[in-house]
Protein backbone atom coordinates (compact mmCIF):
# COMPACT_ATOMS: atom_id res chain seq x y z
CA UNK A 1 0.00 0.00 0.00
CA UNK A 2 1.41 3.48 -0.76
CA UNK A 3 2.28 5.72 2.03
CA UNK A 4 0.21 8.88 1.59
CA UNK A 5 2.31 12.27 1.76
CA UNK A 6 1.92 15.77 0.96
CA UNK A 7 3.81 18.13 -1.42
CA UNK A 8 2.89 21.03 -3.50
CA UNK A 9 3.00 22.43 -7.06
CA UNK A 10 1.60 20.96 -10.39
CA UNK A 11 0.96 22.29 -13.41
CA UNK A 12 2.04 20.42 -15.86
CA UNK A 13 -0.74 17.72 -15.73
CA UNK A 14 -2.83 21.00 -16.05
CA UNK A 15 -0.93 24.01 -16.68
CA UNK A 16 1.77 22.96 -18.94
CA UNK A 17 -0.44 20.31 -20.59
CA UNK A 18 -2.18 23.49 -22.04
CA UNK A 19 -0.35 23.85 -25.10
CA UNK A 20 -2.53 26.35 -26.99
CA UNK A 21 -4.78 29.20 -26.38
CA UNK A 22 -7.49 26.77 -27.35
CA UNK A 23 -7.18 24.25 -24.68
CA UNK A 24 -10.02 23.68 -22.17
CA UNK A 25 -9.10 25.65 -19.21
CA UNK A 26 -5.78 26.36 -21.12
CA UNK A 27 -3.61 29.23 -21.31
CA UNK A 28 -1.34 30.56 -23.68
CA UNK A 29 1.31 31.39 -21.20
CA UNK A 30 2.04 27.71 -20.46
CA UNK A 31 3.76 27.63 -23.75
CA UNK A 32 7.14 29.32 -22.21
CA UNK A 33 6.27 27.72 -19.12
CA UNK A 34 6.60 24.35 -20.19
CA UNK A 35 9.83 25.01 -21.62
CA UNK A 36 11.18 26.14 -18.33
CA UNK A 37 10.10 22.57 -16.61
CA UNK A 38 11.27 20.81 -19.41
CA UNK A 39 14.74 22.57 -19.27
CA UNK A 40 15.29 21.81 -15.84
CA UNK A 41 14.69 18.14 -16.41
CA UNK A 42 10.63 18.07 -15.13
CA UNK A 43 9.46 15.04 -14.70
CA UNK A 44 5.54 14.95 -15.26
CA UNK A 45 3.16 13.35 -13.43
CA UNK A 46 3.53 10.11 -15.54
CA UNK A 47 5.42 7.63 -14.00
CA UNK A 48 7.83 4.58 -14.29
CA UNK A 49 5.70 1.71 -12.57
CA UNK A 50 4.90 -1.74 -13.45
CA UNK A 51 1.52 -1.28 -11.16
CA UNK A 52 -0.31 -4.50 -9.33
CA UNK A 53 -2.06 -2.66 -6.54
CA UNK A 54 -5.82 -2.56 -5.72
CA UNK A 55 -7.69 -0.09 -7.21
CA UNK A 56 -9.59 2.11 -5.35
CA UNK A 57 -13.27 1.99 -5.63
CA UNK A 58 -15.85 4.10 -6.35
CA UNK A 59 -17.02 5.93 -3.17
CA UNK A 60 -17.43 8.98 -0.96
CA UNK A 61 -14.24 10.96 -1.18
CA UNK A 62 -14.60 11.97 2.55
CA UNK A 63 -13.24 14.92 4.62
CA UNK A 64 -10.46 16.94 3.15
CA UNK A 65 -8.12 18.63 5.42
CA UNK A 66 -5.93 21.42 3.49
CA UNK A 67 -2.66 20.44 2.57
CA UNK A 68 0.21 21.16 4.00
CA UNK A 69 2.07 23.52 1.79
CA UNK A 70 5.79 23.26 2.77
CA UNK A 71 8.21 26.19 2.63
CA UNK A 72 11.76 25.29 0.64
CA UNK A 73 13.42 27.74 2.42
CA UNK A 74 13.08 25.65 5.76
CA UNK A 75 14.32 22.59 5.14
CA UNK A 76 17.51 21.84 7.00
CA UNK A 77 20.31 19.41 5.93
CA UNK A 78 19.44 15.94 7.61
CA UNK A 79 21.50 14.00 5.51
CA UNK A 80 25.34 13.83 5.41
CA UNK A 81 26.37 14.90 1.52
CA UNK A 82 27.95 12.64 0.14
CA UNK A 83 31.41 12.15 -1.97
CA UNK A 84 30.55 11.32 -5.55
CA UNK A 85 31.89 9.62 -7.92
CA UNK A 86 32.30 10.77 -11.48
CA UNK A 87 31.93 13.99 -12.74
CA UNK A 88 28.96 16.39 -12.99
CA UNK A 89 27.98 15.74 -16.01
CA UNK A 90 27.84 12.32 -15.69
CA UNK A 91 25.36 12.79 -13.00
CA UNK A 92 23.66 15.23 -14.97
CA UNK A 93 23.58 12.37 -17.74
CA UNK A 94 22.40 9.57 -15.89
CA UNK A 95 19.39 11.82 -14.58
CA UNK A 96 18.20 12.80 -17.91
CA UNK A 97 18.37 9.33 -19.22
CA UNK A 98 16.70 7.85 -16.08
CA UNK A 99 13.84 11.20 -16.84
CA UNK A 100 13.21 9.93 -20.39
CA UNK A 101 12.23 6.38 -19.01
CA UNK A 102 9.05 8.14 -16.76
CA UNK A 103 8.58 10.30 -20.26
CA UNK A 104 7.90 7.31 -22.45
CA UNK A 105 4.15 6.16 -23.08
CA UNK A 106 4.85 2.68 -22.03
CA UNK A 107 5.66 3.58 -18.78
CA UNK A 108 2.55 5.42 -17.71
CA UNK A 109 1.48 4.98 -14.12
CA UNK A 110 -1.84 3.97 -13.85
CA UNK A 111 -2.68 6.06 -11.05
CA UNK A 112 -5.19 8.12 -9.12
CA UNK A 113 -4.80 11.52 -6.58
CA UNK A 114 -5.74 15.13 -5.62
CA UNK A 115 -4.07 17.89 -6.60
CA UNK A 116 -4.27 21.22 -5.11
CA UNK A 117 -3.35 24.40 -7.13
CA UNK A 118 -2.83 27.90 -5.67
CA UNK A 119 -2.65 31.22 -7.66
CA UNK A 120 -4.00 34.52 -7.17
CA UNK A 121 -7.58 33.57 -7.58
CA UNK A 122 -7.55 31.07 -4.32
CA UNK A 123 -6.85 27.70 -4.14
CA UNK A 124 -9.10 24.75 -5.97
CA UNK A 125 -8.32 20.62 -5.34
CA UNK A 126 -9.22 18.20 -8.22
CA UNK A 127 -9.71 14.54 -7.72
CA UNK A 128 -7.41 13.07 -10.90
CA UNK A 129 -6.67 9.90 -12.89
CA UNK A 130 -4.22 9.30 -14.90
CA UNK A 131 -5.79 7.47 -18.23
CA UNK A 132 -4.60 6.36 -21.69
CA UNK A 133 -5.40 10.00 -23.11
CA UNK A 134 -4.27 11.81 -20.72
CA UNK A 135 -5.22 13.00 -16.86
CA UNK A 136 -9.29 12.95 -16.02
CA UNK A 137 -10.15 15.82 -13.45
CA UNK A 138 -12.97 16.58 -11.29
CA UNK A 139 -13.42 19.62 -8.94
CA UNK A 140 -13.90 18.96 -5.42
CA UNK A 141 -12.84 21.26 -3.42
CA UNK A 142 -12.99 25.64 -3.67
CA UNK A 143 -10.45 27.30 -1.43
CA UNK A 144 -10.58 24.85 1.47
CA UNK A 145 -14.58 24.35 1.30
CA UNK A 146 -16.86 21.77 0.02
CA UNK A 147 -18.02 22.86 -3.52
CA UNK A 148 -21.48 24.25 -4.03
CA UNK A 149 -24.31 22.20 -5.24
CA UNK A 150 -24.18 24.69 -8.57
CA UNK A 151 -20.52 23.97 -9.23
CA UNK A 152 -20.91 20.49 -8.37
CA UNK A 153 -23.62 20.15 -10.88
CA UNK A 154 -21.80 21.84 -13.72
CA UNK A 155 -18.66 19.38 -13.00
CA UNK A 156 -20.90 16.50 -13.70
CA UNK A 157 -22.54 18.10 -17.03
CA UNK A 158 -18.84 18.70 -18.20
CA UNK A 159 -17.95 14.99 -17.78
CA UNK A 160 -20.92 13.95 -19.01
CA UNK A 161 -20.19 16.06 -22.06
CA UNK A 162 -16.97 15.14 -22.22
CA UNK A 163 -18.37 11.29 -21.82
CA UNK A 164 -20.60 11.19 -24.69
CA UNK A 165 -17.96 13.01 -27.30
CA UNK A 166 -15.45 10.21 -27.97
CA UNK A 167 -12.99 12.79 -29.64
CA UNK A 168 -12.48 14.45 -27.01
CA UNK A 169 -10.14 11.48 -25.61
CA UNK A 170 -8.31 11.78 -29.40
CA UNK A 171 -7.75 15.63 -28.54
CA UNK A 172 -6.30 15.27 -25.12
CA UNK A 173 -3.92 12.32 -26.79
CA UNK A 174 -3.18 14.51 -29.21
CA UNK A 175 -2.18 17.41 -26.49
CA UNK A 176 -0.85 14.39 -24.20
CA UNK A 177 1.52 12.97 -27.06
CA UNK A 178 2.84 16.39 -28.24
CA UNK A 179 3.56 17.69 -24.80
CA UNK A 180 5.80 14.75 -23.97
CA UNK A 181 7.91 14.99 -27.32
CA UNK A 182 9.00 18.69 -26.59
CA UNK A 183 9.62 17.44 -23.40
CA UNK A 184 11.93 14.52 -24.23
CA UNK A 185 13.54 16.94 -27.07
CA UNK A 186 14.79 19.35 -24.08
CA UNK A 187 15.56 16.40 -21.74
CA UNK A 188 18.04 15.18 -23.88
CA UNK A 189 19.60 18.29 -24.48
CA UNK A 190 19.95 19.55 -21.37
CA UNK A 191 23.58 17.94 -20.48
CA UNK A 192 24.43 19.64 -23.53
CA UNK A 193 23.09 22.88 -23.05
CA UNK A 194 23.98 22.91 -19.33
CA UNK A 195 27.50 23.27 -17.40
CA UNK A 196 26.72 21.66 -14.55
CA UNK A 197 29.35 21.58 -11.38
CA UNK A 198 28.98 19.55 -7.61
CA UNK A 199 27.63 22.20 -5.13
CA UNK A 200 28.82 20.49 -1.40
CA UNK A 201 27.03 20.65 1.85
CA UNK A 202 23.65 21.80 0.67
CA UNK A 203 20.75 21.36 2.77
CA UNK A 204 19.11 17.65 1.76
CA UNK A 205 14.83 17.62 1.30
CA UNK A 206 13.76 15.82 4.65
CA UNK A 207 11.82 13.50 2.63
CA UNK A 208 14.97 11.79 0.91
CA UNK A 209 15.33 8.58 1.27
CA UNK A 210 19.13 8.98 0.75
CA UNK A 211 22.13 11.12 0.55
CA UNK A 212 21.37 13.81 -2.66
CA UNK A 213 23.81 14.67 -4.78
CA UNK A 214 23.37 18.61 -5.67
CA UNK A 215 24.85 20.05 -8.43
CA UNK A 216 24.07 24.00 -9.69
CA UNK A 217 23.72 24.37 -13.67
CA UNK A 218 24.03 27.32 -15.90
CA UNK A 219 23.71 27.77 -19.46
CA UNK A 220 26.25 26.38 -21.80
CA UNK A 221 27.82 29.40 -23.78
CA UNK A 222 28.96 26.63 -26.72
CA UNK A 223 25.22 25.50 -27.11
CA UNK A 224 23.47 26.59 -29.69
CA UNK A 225 19.48 26.08 -29.83
CA UNK A 226 17.73 25.79 -33.19
CA UNK A 227 14.10 26.00 -32.16
CA UNK A 228 11.77 28.37 -30.37
CA UNK A 229 11.51 25.58 -27.61
CA UNK A 230 15.14 25.01 -27.13
CA UNK A 231 16.03 28.60 -27.20
CA UNK A 232 14.69 28.48 -23.39
CA UNK A 233 17.79 26.97 -21.88
CA UNK A 234 19.69 30.19 -23.07
CA UNK A 235 17.95 31.52 -20.10
CA UNK A 236 17.91 29.07 -16.84
CA UNK A 237 20.65 28.76 -14.21
CA UNK A 238 19.92 26.97 -11.11
CA UNK A 239 20.46 23.76 -8.85
CA UNK A 240 19.44 20.34 -8.63
CA UNK A 241 19.10 17.09 -6.24
CA UNK A 242 19.63 14.01 -7.51
CA UNK A 243 19.20 10.76 -5.63
CA UNK A 244 22.30 9.39 -5.11
CA UNK A 245 21.43 5.24 -5.36
CA UNK A 246 19.09 6.01 -7.90
CA UNK A 247 19.97 8.88 -9.68
CA UNK A 248 16.70 10.21 -10.51
CA UNK A 249 16.26 13.64 -9.74
CA UNK A 250 14.59 14.48 -6.87
CA UNK A 251 14.56 18.75 -6.49
CA UNK A 252 15.13 21.49 -8.92
CA UNK A 253 15.14 25.13 -8.23
CA UNK A 254 15.61 27.63 -11.36
CA UNK A 255 16.10 31.27 -11.85
CA UNK A 256 16.03 33.25 -15.08
CA UNK A 257 18.83 35.23 -15.94
CA UNK A 258 18.02 37.20 -18.71
CA UNK A 259 15.07 37.42 -20.60
CA UNK A 260 13.91 34.08 -22.88
CA UNK A 261 12.51 35.19 -26.13
CA UNK A 262 10.03 33.23 -28.04
CA UNK A 263 9.98 33.61 -32.03
CA UNK A 264 12.04 36.39 -31.25
CA UNK A 265 9.97 37.90 -28.50
CA UNK A 266 6.71 38.21 -30.72
CA UNK A 267 4.97 35.54 -29.07
CA UNK A 268 6.30 36.03 -25.79
CA UNK A 269 9.36 37.21 -23.23
CA UNK A 270 9.89 35.84 -19.87
CA UNK A 271 12.05 38.72 -17.70
CA UNK A 272 15.20 37.97 -15.83
CA UNK A 273 13.97 37.33 -12.24
CA UNK A 274 11.61 34.51 -12.43
CA UNK A 275 11.91 31.32 -10.06
CA UNK A 276 10.70 27.59 -10.31
CA UNK A 277 10.84 25.12 -8.03
CA UNK A 278 9.49 21.72 -8.69
CA UNK A 279 9.93 18.14 -7.01
CA UNK A 280 9.41 14.33 -7.53
CA UNK A 281 8.78 11.66 -4.81
CA UNK A 282 9.50 7.69 -4.65
CA UNK A 283 6.06 6.16 -3.61
CA UNK A 284 7.76 3.10 -2.66
CA UNK A 285 10.47 0.52 -4.83
CA UNK A 286 11.87 3.48 -6.91
CA UNK A 287 8.58 4.24 -8.75
CA UNK A 288 8.76 8.08 -8.89
CA UNK A 289 6.39 10.61 -9.03
CA UNK A 290 5.82 14.51 -10.30
CA UNK A 291 4.90 16.11 -6.79
CA UNK A 292 5.26 19.89 -6.67
CA UNK A 293 5.71 22.85 -8.53
CA UNK A 294 6.20 26.29 -7.47
CA UNK A 295 6.55 29.03 -10.01
CA UNK A 296 6.51 33.19 -10.01
CA UNK A 297 6.98 34.24 -13.34
CA UNK A 298 6.71 38.23 -15.59
CA UNK A 299 6.11 37.59 -19.04
CA UNK A 300 4.71 39.07 -21.99
CA UNK A 301 2.10 37.60 -24.56
CA UNK A 302 1.88 38.55 -27.92
CA UNK A 303 3.65 41.73 -27.42
CA UNK A 304 0.51 42.37 -24.84
CA UNK A 305 0.89 44.20 -21.28
CA UNK A 306 3.48 42.45 -18.88
CA UNK A 307 1.56 39.62 -16.62
CA UNK A 308 2.60 37.92 -13.70
CA UNK A 309 2.03 34.16 -13.09
CA UNK A 310 2.34 32.59 -9.61
CA UNK A 311 1.50 28.99 -8.69
CA UNK A 312 1.47 26.52 -6.64
CA UNK A 313 0.80 23.01 -6.66
CA UNK A 314 0.35 20.26 -5.16
CA UNK A 315 -0.34 16.05 -5.53
CA UNK A 316 -1.00 13.88 -2.95
CA UNK A 317 -3.20 11.13 -1.84
CA UNK A 318 -1.76 8.70 -4.66
CA UNK A 319 -3.05 5.39 -5.25
CA UNK A 320 -2.04 3.15 -7.54
CA UNK A 321 -4.64 1.30 -10.19
CA UNK A 322 -5.38 -2.42 -11.28
CA UNK A 323 -4.74 -1.49 -14.92
CA UNK A 324 -4.58 1.93 -17.05
CA UNK A 325 -8.05 2.64 -18.09
CA UNK A 326 -9.33 5.06 -20.54
CA UNK A 327 -10.28 8.34 -21.59
CA UNK A 328 -13.52 7.37 -20.95
CA UNK A 329 -13.50 5.07 -17.48
CA UNK A 330 -11.53 7.59 -15.87
CA UNK A 331 -14.74 10.07 -16.32
CA UNK A 332 -17.33 7.20 -15.08
CA UNK A 333 -14.68 6.56 -12.58
CA UNK A 334 -15.52 10.35 -11.51
CA UNK A 335 -18.42 10.66 -11.86
CA UNK A 336 -19.47 7.37 -9.48
CA UNK A 337 -17.82 9.16 -6.54
CA UNK A 338 -19.69 10.87 -4.40
CA UNK A 339 -18.26 14.46 -4.00
CA UNK A 340 -19.94 16.03 -0.66
CA UNK A 341 -21.46 19.91 -1.63
CA UNK A 342 -22.06 22.24 0.51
Amino acid sequence: MLRQYRSFRNGLGSQAKAVTASSAGGRIFSIPVLCLLAASLFPTCIASWASSGKAPGAGAIGSFPPPVFPSSAARPATLPSPSPSGTPLSWAQQAARNETILLTPANRLPLQFQQTKVNDKGYVTKDVIVSRQGNVTRLIQSNGKPITAAQNAAEISRLQQELADPSKSLWHRSKDDKLRSEILHLVVLMPQAMLFSYTPGQPQPNNASGPQIVLDFRPNPSFHPTTMVTNALLGLEGRVWIDARTHYLTRIQGHILQPVDMGFGLVARIYPGGTLELEQTDLGDDHWVFSHMEYHLTMRLFLLKNSAQNATITSWDFHPLSAMPSYQDGIRNLLATHVPVR
